[in-house]
């Protein structure tokens, strides 16, 4: 199952450099294909509740399911990962 990951803000000028700084993260540890879309909330203002969204920013992880999310603060990319149980599920993949 392919990782899929989509950072929800509210004006996506003022994440690119968060945005930058986790996809970098992702690319240079995780030996597997994702998808990572930066979602804006004043573009689509709906999108809130389709992904239950309450609070903004938030990194939220659909697959590999359980849905888990990381809300606020994302200055550690290795602790943001790690919430969102990636890397053990890197682990496991490696392992079969």
């Amino acid at each position: 199952m392919k990782l899929q990951l989509k950072l929800v803000v509210c004006d996506c000028s003022r994440y690119q450099a968060i945005a930058q700084q986790l996809l970098q993260y992702l690319d240079n540890n995780l030996d597997q294909e994702f998808d990572f879309q930066l979602v804006d909330i004043k573009e689509s203002p709906d999108i809130t509740a389709a992904f239950d969204a309450i609070v903004v920013p938030v990194l939220i992880k659909f697959e590999p399911r359980p849905v888990r999310k990381v809300i606020g603060d994302f200055t550690s990319s290795e602790e943001v990962f790690s919430r969102l149980g990636i890397f053990e599920m890197d682990k496991l993949t490696e392992a079969t």
